[in-house]
């Protein structure tokens, strides 16, 4: 079993998942012995993700940032693949062959009525994170792409402006320049490089310079990579939140 790669589990995966749907409703001994084989493929693609860096696969890891909504299962593909991701957390990441795959998200212990639906396309030697998060109209399920590279004992951060309520955002440091500018909802900033320290961030809005946000410091430690994502608190009294993944 050792020796099968990401590609195999899938493959193995998706064999035993056609064979229990082809029996699901003639022979139920069948539809569990084949569902069981194909969660247990599942897994193994799932733990080979955690594991395995250097890898030709696609993978993701999925953000759960829905303000009313306190645990989420991610499924793909009809199958459950992250369970009970509490609100404001990150799992870690997956491995996924090239292709495009549905994913549904329910609330925890819930597998109708889909609070989310999407079919998102991953390419190989992508990783992506899988963000659900609140919008004007309700909820939204998108992909961001990201860059994994890192000099030795160094760390970079980007923003993402996960605040629909919000006009661009500015990002600045105590004492120094503004380093993202007129962060635009569910936009991406580019990654900057920095040498590990503890930094206190400023936030802004782009237009007026008003501050949105007192001041906080958080310290950014060698070979790592962090996301600095603005989310909305879900009350328009409430100030947005910070976390960083």
């Amino acid at each position: 079993m050792s020796s099968m790669n990401g590609q195999s589990y899938y493959q193995k995966a998706k064999e035993y998942d056609l064979l229990s749907q082809y029996y699901k409703y003639t022979n139920p001994d069948l539809y569990i012995k084949y569902y069981y084989r194909h969660l247990h493929y599942m897994e193994q693609l799932l733990h080979q993700g955690a594991g395995n860096e250097r890898t030709t696969l696609g993978k993701i890891k999925f953000f759960h940032a829905l303000p009313s909504v306190k645990s989420i299962d991610l499924y793909i593909n009809g199958t459950r693949i992250f369970k009970n991701v509490p609100s404001k957390s990150v799992s870690h990441y997956l491995s996924l062959p090239e292709g495009k795959y549905e994913f549904d998200l329910y609330p925890s212990g819930q597998s109708h009525s889909a609070l989310l639906s999407r079919k998102v396309d991953i390419k190989e030697g992508t990783p992506y994170t899988i963000i659900a998060a609140a919008n004007q109209n309700g909820y939204s399920l998108f992909s961001i792409e990201d860059n994994l590279t890192l000099p030795t004992r160094e760390t970079k951060l980007n923003c993402l402006n996960l605040n629909p309520d919000s006009a661009g955002i500015d990002i600045a440091v105590t004492g120094g320049d503004t380093i993202f500018s007129n962060l635009a909802y569910k936009k991406p900033s580019s990654y900057l490089g920095l040498t590990p320290m503890t930094v206190e961030f400023l936030v802004k809005c782009s237009k007026s310079k008003e501050m949105i946000l007192d001041p906080f410091s958080v310290t950014l430690h060698p070979d790592q990579i962090y996301t600095m994502l603005i989310l909305s608190s879900g009350n328009e009294h409430k100030d947005p939140e910070i976390v960083f993944i």
